[in-house]
């Protein structure tokens, strides 16, 4: 598998559980048993893939529960209540075409609309939130309203 943060691929061996989509892009959610965890690849950077004849008990996993509360494929932070801030203009769209399963609407203003969620904060969310520029803020929690303007203040600091 050739990691994206890693220079040369590296050899696994997996024991596959399932095939998951996310955003155009398919993975395999597998058991690593190097590293003793379940762990996901994308298809695209698998090379020279060889199926053995070893046997192996496959692990039990519920993976839509295990995806449940995702945003895109990862998973590897605990889920929290998320809530954002949209403009009635952007909230439209956001009503047509729900972030998240989860997605309620909380309270509506003149201005804005606000939207609670149940999601792991993961970076795929953080790029989602990053999408809607001046249309959304973060009200809670409060790292995940830190990250972002973090990623907006260094953001700015290309354009200086």
């Amino acid at each position: 598998h050739q990691s994206y943060w890693e220079n040369a691929p590296t050899n696994r061996q997996v024991q596959p559980i399932a095939i998951k989509e996310s955003q155009l892009r398919w993975y395999l959610i597998c058991f690593d048993t190097k590293k003793n965890a379940l762990r996901n690849f994308s298809l695209d950077r698998i090379s020279n893939l060889k199926i053995t004849d070893q046997k192996y008990k496959p692990k039990r996993q519920d993976i839509k529960a295990l995806y449940e509360n995702a945003f895109g494929i990862e998973n590897n932070y605990p889920a929290e209540k998320i809530v954002l801030r949209f403009t009635n203009y952007q909230s439209q769209y956001i009503q047509s075409l729900p972030i998240h399963h989860s997605q309620k609407t909380i309270s509506r203003d003149e201005q804005f609309q606000y939207f609670e969620y149940f999601m792991h904060p993961t970076v795929d969310l953080q790029m989602e939130i990053l999408k809607y520029g001046e249309s959304v803020a973060v009200i809670e929690p409060a790292h995940l309203r830190a990250t972002i303007k973090n990623k907006i203040t260094n953001t700015l600091h290309l354009y200086s």
